[in-house]
């Protein structure tokens, strides 16, 4: 019996209406995070009472000599402006994903195109983390006075498992673009 809607591989409609229903709210949930993250980053860079409140805590540890200087502000905007961005990218990526899901596009090369490309952005998102984090230190405190000036490298388990995802996600991806290109040769034999 054949289990898909057309020629194209378009999976049955009554076997796969879940997978569907889901992808269409999970299409609006990525969405709503990439816009999310990426509109909440800019008010938090634009407004500096936010970047006080939401980014210095992390770097309260730090003995800051002469304080937030509105270049080292600058610069730390700068610096997590990369992993931020490539968090926005990851999840409009997965935002594409679910929409190829919700038109039946389950198996499509488009579909290990999007996992594929949001795993390689998390993993860079985890790998970046630990030289963001060492220079923001070395910013925001490399105008302290000598044996005053700090170097701090964080490898957070956080990072690790983005990191590992993100990797997940890439070999997902291939594994998903060679099953469509098994079935399509497949489907060209029949």
């Amino acid at each position: 019996m054949d289990n898909t809607d057309d020629a194209r591989g378009l999976p049955d409609a009554g076997r796969f209406r879940r997978i569907r229903s889901v992808s269409r709210y999970l299409k609006i949930v990525a969405l709503l995070g990439a816009v999310g993250i990426g509109g909440l980053s800019l008010y938090f860079a634009a407004v500096p009472s936010m970047f006080e409140a939401q980014i210095l805590p992390d770097y309260a540890h730090l003995l800051i000599g002469s304080g937030v200087t509105p270049v080292k502000r600058i610069g730390l905007i700068v610096l997590l402006a990369g992993p931020v961005s490539l968090l926005v990218y990851a999840m409009w990526r997965i935002s594409r994903l679910f929409a190829c899901y919700e038109r039946g596009r389950i198996f499509a090369p488009a579909a290990a195109r999007h996992i594929r490309a949001a795993g390689a952005a998390l993993a860079a998102n985890g790998g970046l983390s630990v030289p963001v984090h060492t220079l923001a230190v070395l910013l925001l405190t490399h105008d302290n006075a000598p044996g005053k000036r700090m170097l701090t490298i964080e490898v957070s388990s956080t990072s690790y498992a983005t990191l590992l995802f993100g990797g997940l996600l890439i070999v997902i991806g291939w594994v998903m673009h060679e099953a469509a290109r098994v079935a399509d040769e497949n489907r060209q034999f029949v």
